[in-house]
Formats: C-alpha cells, sequence, structure tokens
C-alpha cells in the first residue's frame, strides 16, 4: 500500500493522474494495457503481498483501459 501512496503523492505534485502500464510478451506478439489506478482499485484488493494473480482480461473490458497490440513474424535469420 505504501507504493500506491507514493504514486498519487507523485502524481499530486506533477499534476498528472497516476496509470499502470502492463506489457505481455509473447511468441509473436506484445500486448500492452494501459489503466488508471482507480481501475485498478476497483478490480482488485491492494495489499502487502508481494505478488498477486492479475487477470489481464478484467481491464481489457474496462472502457477507461486503453490495450494495444504488436504482431510480428520472423521472416529469417540475420
Amino acid at each position: 500500500m505504501e507504493q500506491i501512496k507514493k504514486v498519487k503523492e507523485a502524481c499530486l505534485q506533477f499534476a498528472c493522474e497516476p496509470y499502470f502500464v502492463f506489457v505481455v510478451d509473447q511468441m509473436d506478439s506484445i500486448k500492452v494495457v494501459v489503466t488508471p489506478l482507480e481501475v485498478i482499485e476497483e478490480c482488485y484488493t491492494i495489499g502487502t503481498k508481494s505478488s498477486q494473480e492479475w487477470n489481464i482480461l478484467k481491464f481489457e473490458k474496462d472502457i477507461k483501459t486503453s490495450v494495444f497490440e504488436f504482431d510480428w513474424k520472423t521472416r529469417g535469420t540475420i
């Protein structure tokens, strides 16, 4: 919870909104999910555990969240 407090304080100092970015790097694509802190607080209980099970699909369905994906195919070796 201390980290979230620090994020909120920094955003107040810089007059900006707190957003988080999740990057999922898979075999032939990279998915990027950009979501405001308020969505994370609505979807999850933020605790002191070092890890949580993040269900990215919850974010993708939220209208405040932006999702983009890069797909590629390898054409040979360099």
